[in-house]
């Protein structure tokens, strides 16, 4: 299955969020056809929470002469999972920040380490940070980062997360803990390379 273009959804503006992990789209017609949700578990989510987003209207009818695929990606409530993970704001602008494969499974829940980077990101002596869940075989995967330092300032563990919790559910706080690294492993456009980030922290 390929990622969905939303350059090809005529009522949809494009352009660059707020971080250069994310971009946003909105509607920008009255075409009462199409309709775009941010799903968890067949619920929609309110504005700001992170979920799947999921596309009704004249898109794609399915894979042609492939049931089983069809029904992979597109529900019986006719949404088309787009494998993307976001949230939209108050204005109905949306933020694509990562992948469905890039959330980390911790017990029923799943997270989305962007989400926990753009706090993190705001904590005093932190220049760079990334999510990744540690595994685990109790609860599937434990939500961690992988935190540089600013040169000179000394950071324990327990502030990181004492200071992401106050934003966050107790499902998103750091409980695999936090690992001081030297850098995020990242591609020359600045994305990080999650899967090589994975084999620095757990492989060990």
């Amino acid at each position: 299955m390929g990622n969905l273009s939303y350059e090809s959804i005529p009522p949809f503006i494009i352009s660059l969020g707020e971080s250069d992990s994310e971009f946003e789209f909105e509607n920008d017609g009255d075409d009462t056809d199409f309709h775009s949700e941010i799903m968890e578990k067949g619920h929609a989510l309110p504005p700001f929470q992170h979920g799947e987003i999921r596309i009704k209207g004249q898109i794609m009818k399915g894979y042609l002469k492939n049931v089983e695929n069809t029904q992979e990606i597109i529900d019986s409530g006719g949404f088309l999972h787009s494998g993307d993970v976001g949230y939209y704001d108050d204005d109905g602008c949306f933020y694509i920040t990562g992948r469905i494969k890039d959330l980390i499974k911790y017990k029923s829940w799943q997270v989305a380490p962007v989400q926990l980077e753009q706090i993190l990101m705001k904590f005093k002596g932190v220049k760079d940070v990334a999510g990744a869940g540690k595994p685990d075989s109790r609860f599937g995967e434990l939500p961690t980062a992988a935190v540089v330092k600013e040169e000179g300032v000394e950071i324990i563990e327990k502030e990181v997360c004492d200071y992401l919790a106050k934003f966050v559910g107790e499902d998103k706080h750091l409980h695999g803990g936090v690992r001081f690294v030297e850098d995020i492993p990242k591609t020359n456009l600045g994305k990080i390379k999650r899967q090589e980030l994975m084999k620095q922290l757990f492989n060990e």
